[in-house]
C-alpha cells in the first residue's frame, strides 16, 4: 500500500483536527515532544554551500534528526497523494529524466525557474493548503504549518519541501498549466524549475502570463536563468538535453566531468563510486551510454 496514491480526501491527512491523532500518525509519544517541533533555533542546522554554477552561496536550513523524521513521515504521506502529471519532483517513480522526456516530441521552449523559490515562499500559502485543501482543523493546521515552516518560509532542506512547493502554489501552477493547454504547449514543473515545449513558437503572450501570474504570488522568475528555443537548438532541459531531431541526451557538463575522472590515473575507491554514480545518471538519460566501459567500471 506503501506505492499506492489516492485522492486527497482518502489521505490520512485529510481533516486531521486533533493533536492526539497527529501523535498517532506521526508516531510520537508526547505532546511536549510535538511541541517541542515549532522551535526554529534548536531543531535546524543552517548554513552556506557553494553554488555548482556560480561563486554565490545558498543558504541550507536543514531539519535536525527528530524534526527531519517527522518531515520524511510527512512527506510519505503527501507523496500518496495524486497529483498532475506535470508535476515531475517529488513524486515517487518520477525523476529529472522523466521532466525531459515529457518534452521530446517539442520544437519550441521556453524554460526558466522561480527565483530563491524556497526564500520567498509564504508561510500563509502553506496554512492555506493545510486548512483549506486538507481540511484540517484550525489548530492543527497552525501547528503543523510552524513545523514545516523555518523563518516564514519553506527550508531548504527539509524532505517535504520539494513537493509542499507545489501544494502550497497549487492554484497558481494549475492555472499557468490550464493556459498553457489552451495555447497547445506542454508544461512540467520540477520543484523551481518550468519548462515549456510546444511544435510552435511559443508567444510572447504566454510568457508575459507566466511571469505575471508568478508576480501575482509574489513570486519572480529568475531572469538569468530564462531561455528560449528554436527548433534547431540543443535545449537544455532541468538535467537533460533534447537535440533537434528530438532525441534525449546527456548534458556535456556531465560528460565532460565523466570523461576527466575516467582518464585519471590512479582512481581512489570514493572516485571510483561517484563515476559510477555519474555513469548510472547518465544511463538513465541514454540507456547504452559508455556501454563497454561502464560495465568494466561496475566489475571494479
Amino acid at each position: 500500500m506503501e506505492n499506492k496514491t489516492y485522492n486527497i480526501e482518502n489521505s490520512p491527512l485529510y481533516g486531521l483536527n486533533s493533536r492526539k491523532k497527529l501523535l498517532d500518525l506521526f508516531y510520537i509519544s508526547s505532546y511536549k515532544k510535538l511541541d517541542s517541533l515549532v522551535l526554529d533555533e534548536s531543531n535546524y542546522k543552517v548554513y552556506n554551500i557553494q553554488n555548482k554554477n556560480n561563486d554565490k552561496k545558498r543558504k541550507i536550513e536543514e531539519p535536525k534528526e527528530i524534526l527531519k523524521n517527522f518531515h520524511k513521515r510527512f512527506n510519505s504521506l503527501l507523496q500518496r497523494i495524486e497529483v498532475p502529471e506535470f508535476v515531475k519532483a517529488g513524486r515517487k517513480g518520477s525523476c529529472y529524466v522523466d521532466n525531459g522526456k515529457a518534452h521530446i516530441d517539442g520544437k519550441y521552449f521556453y524554460c526558466s525557474d522561480v527565483e530563491k523559490f524556497f526564500p520567498s515562499s509564504r508561510k500563509k500559502n502553506v496554512f492555506q493548503f493545510l486548512f483549506f485543501d486538507l481540511k484540517m482543523g484550525h489548530d492543527i493546521a497552525s501547528l503543523l504549518t510552524n513545523i514545516l515552516t523555518y523563518d516564514n518560509h519553506l527550508p531548504t532542506g527539509a524532505p517535504s519541501s520539494q513537493l509542499l512547493t507545489y501544494w502550497a502554489y497549487r492554484k497558481t501552477f494549475n492555472d499557468i498549466h490550464k493556459k498553457a493547454l489552451s495555447m497547445g504547449i506542454t508544461m512540467t514543473l520540477f520543484v523551481d524549475d518550468l519548462t515549456f515545449s510546444s511544435l510552435k513558437p511559443i508567444p510572447k503572450e504566454f510568457k508575459m502570463y507566466v511571469i505575471s501570474r508568478l508576480k501575482s504570488e509574489g513570486l519572480t522568475i529568475n531572469k538569468s536563468k530564462t531561455k528560449s528555443y528554436k527548433k534547431n537548438q540543443y535545449k537544455k532541459t532541468t538535467g537533460t538535453v533534447i537535440s533537434p531531431d528530438n532525441k534525449l541526451l546527456v548534458p556535456n557538463k556531465l560528460q565532460y566531468k565523466i570523461f576527466k575522472l575516467k582518464n585519471k590515473d590512479n582512481k581512489s575507491t570514493k572516485e571510483i563510486m561517484s563515476l559510477r554514480g555519474m555513469l548510472n545518471s547518465a544511463r538513465q538519460i541514454q540507456k547504452n551510454f559508455m556501454d563497454s566501459y561502464y560495465k568494466k567500471i561496475m566489475r571494479a
